[in-house]
């Protein structure tokens, strides 16, 4: 009684095998890259007896891969290697993944009458870019510089303004927006006063997100239209008076003189008056 007992027993164990299962969460991957999901199993007493193996995954409750002795289904984009699972490996491969492919994923692993299941998450990062809409700055008045922030995934980002080196503490940010892809954008402003102190600083708008291997950084100069504006315009006041006053003064001697004066009163053509007046002194000689 107690060998058939012994022997029962032994069966049991070779049946159930102890099965464990191991998974590594969460785990991340870059938009458009494949990713692995692991997901690995121990039993008792190897090797893996493959009559008795089961493994299924789940997204988001929705069957993507099946498993047994008999059959292998999985979607598109999916992979599985039927070998790997001799060794304990239930992992599935999946491929050029987009930012709907992040969530909740269920590693099952059925090994008879034995079962375990655990869950792996997936986070899919995108790396932000910067845009600073304008650069263009008056003196002495008030500006206020904009970085924006596009195209990130997850929504946690970190972004700092810079002149020289020094942080700007005084930035403010806007909230977040979510795009039709999923990607978010959001806004830091800093307003200054520009002088002449501010002309050759750099300025310097860097973001940190976890896509990134390093932080992502603008570096810029203000750009001064009021000092260009203000000449131009100085310079055409100046050529307007210029002419204003040559032409007063022409002007004045025109009429002042009598023979221009006299030619001005009979001439019956189209003529400009300097030649009037030339005709006129031209006729009297």
């Amino acid at each position: 009684m107690a060998l058939y007992l012994r022997i029962l027993l032994l069966a049991l164990l070779h049946l159930t095998g102890g099965l464990k299962l191991f998974v590594h969460s969460p785990q991340k991957a870059l938009l458009g890259s494949d990713v692995l999901l692991h997901c690995n199993f121990s039993v008792t007493r190897p090797p893996v007896d493959l009559k008795f193996l089961a493994i299924l995954w789940k997204y988001q409750e929705n069957q993507i891969l099946r498993y047994d002795s008999k059959d292998l289904y999985h979607q598109p984009r999916v992979s599985f290697n039927e070998q790997d699972a001799r060794n304990g490996i239930a992992s599935i491969s999946l491929s050029n993944v987009t930012i709907k492919d992040g969530g909740m994923y269920k590693c099952f692993v059925i090994y008879s009458p034995d079962s375990k299941d655990e869950v792996v998450n997936l986070d899919i990062l995108v790396p932000p870019m910067i845009q600073i809409p304008s650069k263009r700055v008056h003196k002495f008045e008030k500006k206020t510089l904009l970085c924006s922030v596009i195209g990130f995934h997850p929504p946690d980002i970190d972004i700092t303004w810079f002149r020289d080196g020094e942080v700007l503490v005084d930035s403010i940010f806007s909230k977040k927006q979510r795009n039709d892809d999923g990607t978010y954008s959001v806004n830091s402003s800093v307003t200054i006063m520009p002088d002449h102190n501010y002309k050759n600083q750099t300025f310097s708008c860097r973001v940190q997100h976890e896509a990134l291997r390093e932080p992502l950084e603008e570096n810029f100069q203000l750009l001064y239209e009021g000092q260009t504006r203000s000449r131009i315009l100085v310079i055409i006041v100046i050529i307007g008076v210029s002419v204003f006053l040559v032409l007063l003064v022409f002007l004045t001697w025109f009429f002042k003189t009598p023979r221009c004066r006299k030619s001005w009163s009979k001439g019956n053509q189209f003529i400009p008056l300097f030649y009037f007046c030339l005709l006129s002194a031209r006729r009297a000689r």
